[in-house]
């Protein structure tokens, strides 16, 4: 995941979490999340992260360290369920500030 910073392109806010929940794909996000955390520190009001989740679970340690991330983030992180949500990315989406599944 690359996700560098330009305050016009608002597309840095969106992390995609498909397939297996696993260390890579979770240190993904997590950075991102707390890069988002850092960049926002100083305003007032800012705009939610988007977590798009699609996967059939993976690693339960991996998806708690995410959850924990996304349950102390002040930034607010919506989760949004496309398709497959099972195992432990059923946990990762209900952790979400407000969850909305299709």
């Amino acid at each position: 995941m690359k996700n560098s910073y330009n305050p016009k392109n608002k597309q840095f806010r969106t992390i995609v979490l498909s397939g297996d929940i696993d260390e890579s794909s979770v240190k993904d996000a997590i950075q991102t999340i707390l890069f988002i955390n850092e960049l926002d520190s100083d305003k007032e009001t800012v705009e939610p992260i988007k977590l798009i989740i699609n996967s059939l679970g993976g690693n339960l340690l991996d998806g708690f360290a995410l959850i924990g991330v996304i349950e102390n983030s002040s930034v607010p992180v919506y989760t949004y369920g496309y398709g497959s949500i099972m195992s432990m990315a059923l946990p990762i989406l209900v952790s979400g500030h407000q969850h909305f599944i299709s």
